[in-house]
Formats: structure tokens, sequence, C-alpha cells
């Protein structure tokens, strides 16, 4: 029999906090979550804030894709085109911050984290 079986097992799950805060990086949960939990930690909280500005982005991107799309023929074609790319560009973002937040790293958004530090205290 080896002694392999008496050694602690290495866990490689992530923390209550890391799971919270890939929770969080969902645009609507992260609202809910910056200003429904107060007792969040400041891990999660950050990862919040992070999801805050990215729904603000999303918004924005929809918005953009809208008044694009009313234009008349180039518009239905840009429109549509850039709402794809867009949003395939919003989703990769989102899953850079759910790894991150998942290894517990903290991964500020470029631009985004900053304007959203100014508006959210």
């Amino acid at each position: 029999m080896s002694d392999a079986s008496t050694q602690p097992a290495v866990s490689s799950a992530p923390s209550n906090d890391n799971v919270m805060a890939a929770v969080a990086t969902i645009p609507l949960v992260g609202l809910i979550i910056y200003y429904g939990m107060k007792d969040a930690s400041e891990f999660v909280k950050f990862y919040a804030k992070q999801s805050i500005g990215l729904l603000v982005l999303e918004i924005a991107v929809w918005i953009v894709t809208m008044v694009i799309g009313v234009i008349p023929f180039v518009g239905w074609v840009v429109g549509p085109i850039l709402g794809m790319v867009a949003n395939l560009a919003l989703v990769v973002v989102w899953v850079m911050l759910l790894i991150n937040a998942l290894q517990g790293k903290k991964y500020r958004l470029p631009l985004v984290a900053d304007a959203v530090d100014q508006y959210i205290k």
C-alpha cells in the first residue's frame, strides 16, 4: 500500500468569494449584488461594479445598433453586423471577467473601470 491515501488532497475548487465574484460578473445579477448585499466582500463588490460597467456597455451597444439600423439601406446592412461584432466582443470580455473572478485575480476593464469607479462609490 502506498502513503498517497493518507495525504490530504489539494483542492482546486475555487473559494466561495471567487464563486460569488463569478456570479457577480453576470451584468444584471452584479447590479443586484452590489446594491442588495451590503455584507459582500470587497472582491465580490469589485466584480459587481465591473459587471455594472459591462451592463452599461451592453445598453450603449444596443442603442447605437438601433439608431444605425434605422438608416435606410446602409443601416439595414451595417446595423446587424455591427451588433453581432459588438455583442461577440462583449461576450469575450464577460468570459475574461468570469475566468479571472474564478481564479481570484482582480481584472479591471480598460476605460470602463475608471468610469464605474467615478460614478459608483
